[in-house]
């Protein structure tokens, strides 16, 4: 199965903030293999363009096992906006031959990603710190 979560992010302002961005991510099962792919939008033009998908799946900037129902990873900071395309791949997303079982149901997974920039301190988990309130 492979699902597309196309997520804006990386804003840049007026001054240049450093630090990294951080990827949010819960699902409600971990049942089979499986994996976050993150491509930015010129990464992800070149993968559509291929018809195989394990090439597609290793062009992507970069990949989160998810090996827990959540969990946090550093993303790269990019000083202007960027779109990113995250890819939810399990196990037998490009096993096209795959024995199906008659029985078998669709495993319908639940999902929250928040991707998070880097505040003006570069912390992009704590975007209303004191020395931002002005006060």
């Amino acid at each position: 199965m492979m699902v597309i979560f196309p997520l804006a992010g990386h804003r840049s302002y007026q001054r240049l903030i450093t630090g990294d961005a951080v990827l949010n991510f819960t699902v409600n099962t971990t049942g089979v293999e499986a994996k976050l792919y993150l491509f930015v939008s010129e990464d992800w033009k070149d993968a559509a363009g291929d018809s195989n998908c394990y090439r597609r799946l290793a062009k992507a900037r970069s990949i989160i096992r998810i090996d827990s129902q959540s969990k946090s990873k550093l993303v790269s900071h990019y000083v202007y906006p960027r779109i990113w395309h995250v890819v939810y791949a399990d196990l037998y997303t490009c096993e096209e031959n795959r024995p199906k079982i008659p029985e078998e149901q669709p495993n319908l997974i639940k999902y929250k990603i928040e991707l998070l920039n880097p505040d003006s301190l570069g912390n992009p988990r704590e975007h209303f710190g004191d020395q931002e309130t002005g006060g």
